[in-house]
């Protein structure tokens, strides 16, 4: 019996060393999955001098030194590192997350002296650790990491789960022209953790869906459809993401503000698969984005075409809302039933692409003072269904307005590269405002044109559409161009021209002055773009841009 009680003593002491081991193995598997990092201080105060030059706006580069040497009665942040990054982490042992602050040090002491004059009460240093008040009664815990490195932690305990040495996902560089950078690194999240956060998201969004005061019940539907479809694709996204990184800073060569953000994709997912498709794409309508523009857009989407499923019940609801509209006040039965028909075959037009799995297009507007140009394109399933509705469309108004369609519209134009162009010209009436200057910007008499092919369609409105429309199609006759996934890009001194020759006097005036200024770097770009398995979207404003969008804070703050 004795012998027994022995044993079961060992036993126990057997397991409690095994849960001991387990939690001490646990500590030692913490892996970081979010980090925010600050290139460093001085790069933080380098690109703050750059950025406040590009926004014609100096006084910004020299104002956080200058708050920071006020603070600290001119030391500044000495024993601060100031070339390497500081993080904030957050890691996990696949049950709990833990927070930590990555301080780069040269000197501890120096740099905890320069902090404690500015806080509530002096520092308690015991056994090598530091203790801060705060504001509101927090505290911060600091301990050294080595020479060259320090952590902060809310809570002293949670100092037994940092690592000793700083994992290289924490203290790699950020990108070159990156100040600030977020990194999710998703591969670290244990998947019961990400399983759990799945079901709280969806928890969340069924809360959510109710009925809203005044809402329909289709657009209910819609709404708890579009919700649902969210939720699940965030859901499934996780556990295909390995990291996302998200940053902005300057870019010094482009000489420009740039935000970025990067996707790498789990090895052998289905979006590895789609990202890698991306990054071979061409677009079939390069011809639309003419150099000239004030604003360019496109988009080429390839998707496996049994993939329609997934958005045929938002489309049927959608069309099923639109069938249910009430006829207007002064329609006839006739033109009603004309309506609904018409509505219909455009669904099924949209139906039929969508099933595709394709789906892409271009768009791109001329603006001077003398011209505005609209020119669109768009691949379509079925071209040919679109002239039909056009000769539809065209017949019916003839029954009431035989004259004016007559004179004003002209189907079948003129035929391009198999397309046929058909022509809606459009008067600038008698009494519009600004008349004179609608006129020079979209002639006496405006153009529409739309053009049908086999399997794609355009448009093009403004002065001399028929004949930019004629120049695109003959263009994208020579072939796809290679293309990102995405692409915008906005220029914002044309817009100012404009303004400076038909707008009001004080939009003139304003609008002089800043084109006075301006240095030629005016654009807004955004791109999506396939690079090495990962997606990269790159927001990039350029020098003007910040300049404008500076004034315009200040002079709605009244400082200007």
């Amino acid at each position: 019996m004795a012998k027994l009680v022995r044993m079961g003593k060992w036993s126990s002491l057997v397991g409690i060393l095994v849960l001991l081991l387990g939690q001490a193995v646990q500590a030692e598997e913490q892996k970081p999955v979010l980090v925010v990092s600050a290139a460093s201080y001085q790069k933080l105060i380098d690109d703050l001098a750059m950025l406040g030059k590009l926004a014609d706006r100096p006084e910004i580069g020299t104002a956080l030194e200058g708050m920071l040497s006020l603070a600290t009665g001119g030391k500044g942040l000495a024993g601060l590192d100031k070339n390497r990054p500081v993080c904030l982490v957050v890691q996990t042992d696949g049950q709990r997350f833990t927070p930590y602050l990555a301080i780069p040090v040269s000197q501890l002491e120096k740099l905890l002296g320069v902090v404690e004059p500015l806080l509530p009460k002096p520092i308690v240093k015991k056994d090598g650790l530091y203790e801060l008040s705060l504001e509101g009664g927090r505290k911060l815990y600091v301990q050294a990491k080595g020479q060259d490195w320090a952590v902060g932690v809310e809570k002293a305990e949670a100092l037994a789960v940092v690592p000793e040495q700083i994992p290289e996902e924490v203290r790699q560089k950020l990108p070159a022209h990156w100040t600030v950078g977020i990194s999710i690194l998703a591969k670290n999240i244990a998947p019961e953790q990400r399983r759990q956060w799945a079901d709280r998201l969806r928890q969340q969004t069924e809360r959510e869906l109710t009925p809203r005061p005044g809402e329909t019940e289709e657009d209910f539907k819609v709404r708890k459809w579009l919700s649902e479809w969210v939720t699940d694709w965030a859901a499934s996204a996780l556990d295909q993401v390995e990291q996302v990184q998200i940053g902005v800073g300057v870019d010094k060569q482009a000489e420009s503000l740039v935000l970025e953000m990067a996707v790498q994709p789990t090895s052998g997912s289905p979006l590895a698969e789609a990202i890698q498709k991306a990054g071979e794409t061409k677009t079939a309508f390069g011809g639309v984005l003419t150099p000239e523009a004030v604003l360019t857009a496109h988009g080429v989407l390839r998707y496996p075409a049994g993939e329609f499923h997934q958005i045929a019940p938002l489309v049927e609801m959608v069309k099923v809302r639109a069938l249910q509209q009430r006829p207007r006040p002064n329609q006839t039965p006739e033109q009603a039933q004309l309506q609904r028909e018409l509505m219909t075959a455009i669904f099924d037009l949209v139906e039929k692409t969508l099933k595709s799995g394709r789906a892409e297009g271009a768009l791109s507007v001329v603006l001077q003072p003398d011209r505005f140009t609209l020119l669109a394109g768009a691949y379509v399933a079925d071209g040919r269904a679109v002239e039909t509705l056009l000769d539809r469309a065209v017949a019916e108004a003839k029954k009431v307005r035989p004259g004016e369609v007559d004179h004003y519209v002209k189907l079948r134009a003129e035929q391009v590269q198999g397309f046929n162009l058909h022509v809606v010209r459009i008067p600038i009436p008698a009494e519009a405002e600004r008349r004179e200057a609608l006129i020079r910007l979209l002639g006496a008499e405006t153009e529409l044109v739309i053009g049908t092919g086999p399997e794609a369609m355009y448009i093009a409105l403004g002065k001399d559409a028929q004949a930019a429309l004629r120049t695109a199609i003959q263009k994208d006759a020579q072939g796809p161009q290679k293309a990102a996934p995405v692409g915008a890009s906005l220029a914002i001194k044309p817009v100012l021209a404009v303004l400076a020759e038909h707008g009001d006097q004080v939009q003139q005036e304003k609008a002089r002055q800043v084109l006075e200024k301006m240095s030629g770097k005016d654009r807004l770009r955004l791109a999506v773009e396939s690079a090495e398995g990962r997606l990269r979207l790159r927001i990039e404003i350029q020098q003007d841009v910040l300049a404008v969008m500076a004034l315009t804070v200040l002079t709605a703050s009244g400082q200007q």
